[in-house]
């Protein structure tokens, strides 16, 4: 046993180090000495975690929990790698039971701390940060969890004084840099911020929170933007559920105004300007992003901080905008479904949901959904301004100059009808364009509502399948 304990005392200061290869190896050797003991595979599931071994990582402190049940610190281990796998709900569970064991470990209240912060669970995250430095003050995550949930609970003061106090005790810590960065940044403290988060980048360069960080204060020194940002991390302090159906809510409303009779009403005409500025307010929160790292490239210092993939996504940008100009060229050009024009218009809202969409996730599955979506809404326009495709008709305008034409002959008094006006109403053609506004009004569904759709799924597309 005493060499069994050996192992874990090793592999434990390796790990520190960041040395995973050689902490494995040791544990790897206490598992060969004392297979029966959870220990060892605990510890083994946190360096897996660590190198993003998520499958291995679960199996072993799995094993861990089996093998030792009343050990806290195998529901610790399990709990942190369901949480690095975004499987909250089950972590949480772990670490209640880690914690129920053994209720005065500040790491395990830190991990409860950052769970709740994923399930947007404010209050709890600060009630279990608070309780974990009730333990150790100068805890860490602790502190950092703390201020993440006193900053979404609108308690900014209070937030910057903690993360003040963390880097005065451990000023070279990039993970609170970057914290302190995201707190200055709700503060609306660009330039601030980007000084913080330039301070984690140096301590961590490979940090991907300090980096996007320090490209959105640079973006938020555009007041337009900045109002932007704010909004976007207001909103960011509700559920994604509650989001959703806030979203889903405004749309029905929207949709309930704009179908009403077409009599030239206030309610109306109010309808559709509110639903073309709420559109546009929409549209323009999902690529607020996208549009201003666009507007970085102009910037030395913003093509310095852009990385090539997001480089890339702002070339997808232009492409998008340039096809969507394409579109909306069709009514404007002829006079004709001007209400198409925000229909159009919409398609860049999944534009920005798959840009928006990290490449660790189901980015793929976002952009084949646009590529069909836009494939669709072109077949749409092409069929309403450049090749009906019903015979006899050469264009849009000639089918509603005839549909407007038996308008006016059935609208007559049989005595005035027939053959004394000269009309010829072909049951043929009749035919032919009603079939062919049904397939547009098909074709409408089936480009519009998955656009919209896509901002409803996008939690679905964020998700990484560790």
């Amino acid at each position: 046993m005493d060499q069994y304990d050996s192992y874990l005392n090793r592999a434990q200061l390796l790990a520190a180090q960041d040395r995973y290869e050689l902490a494995e190896e040791a544990l790897r050797q206490a598992i060969g000495i004392d297979p029966d003991q959870g220990g060892a595979y605990a510890m083994l599931a946190l360096i897996k975690c660590a190198q993003k071994s998520y499958g291995e990582a679960t199996e072993l402190a799995q094993r861990s929990v089996m093998l030792d049940p009343d050990n806290p610190g195998a529901h610790y281990s399990l709990a942190s790698v369901l949480y690095h796998r975004d499987k909250y709900a089950d972590a949480i569970k772990s670490i209640d039971a880690a914690i129920q064991l053994q209720p005065a470990d500040p790491d395990f209240h830190g991990l409860q701390s950052l769970i709740a912060i994923q399930q947007y669970r404010w209050n709890d995250a600060l009630n279990a940060a608070e309780t974990g430095l009730q333990f150790d003050p100068d805890h860490n995550t602790c502190n950092n969890t703390r201020a993440v949930a006193l900053t979404k609970l609108g308690r900014r003061d209070e937030a910057g004084a903690t993360i003040d106090s963390v880097l005065a005790n451990n000023p070279e810590d990039a993970f609170s840099h970057a914290n302190n960065g995201w707190t200055k940044l709700h503060a609306g403290k660009p330039d601030e911020a980007a000084e913080h988060f330039k301070e984690a980048l140096r301590l961590e360069p490979n940090n991907s929170w300090a980096r996007s960080g320090i490209i959105e204060s640079l973006k938020a020194k555009n007041i337009i933007y900045r109002q932007f940002l704010r909004y976007v991390l207001w909103v960011s302090r509700f559920p994604p559920k509650t989001q959703l159906f806030a979203f889903i809510g405004v749309i029905i409303v929207l949709q309930l105004l704009i179908r009403l009779p077409d009599d030239g009403s206030v309610i109306k005409l109010f309808g559709l300007l509110l639903a073309l500025v709420y559109m546009i307010f929409v549209g323009t929160m999902w690529l607020a992003s996208p549009l201003f790292d666009l507007l970085l490239r102009a910037s030395r210092y913003g093509r310095m901080v852009l990385t090539d993939d997001r480089r890339a996504d702002t070339n997808y940008l232009m492409i998008a905008i340039a096809a969507v100009a394409i579109l909306i060229s069709g009514p404007i050009a002829t006079q004709l479904r001007s209400q198409d024009v925000i229909h159009y218009a919409i398609l860049l809202m999944p534009v920005a949901v798959c840009l928006n969409t990290p490449r660790t996730a189901r980015r793929k599955q976002a952009a084949a959904a646009v590529i069909a979506i836009f494939l669709i809404a072109g077949f749409y326009w092409y069929r309403w301004y450049i090749n009906p495709g019903v015979d006899g008709f050469t264009s849009l305008r000639e089918i509603i100059d005839y549909v407007k034409e038996i308008d006016s002959y059935v609208a007559l008094e049989p005595a005035e009808s027939g053959a004394e006006q000269g009309v010829e109403i072909s049951v043929s053609k009749v035919n032919a364009i009603t079939a062919y506004f049904q397939n547009q009004n098909r074709l409408h569904d089936f480009f519009f509502w998955p656009a919209i759709a896509m901002t409803w799924l996008s939690d679905y597309f964020h998700r990484t399948s560790r």
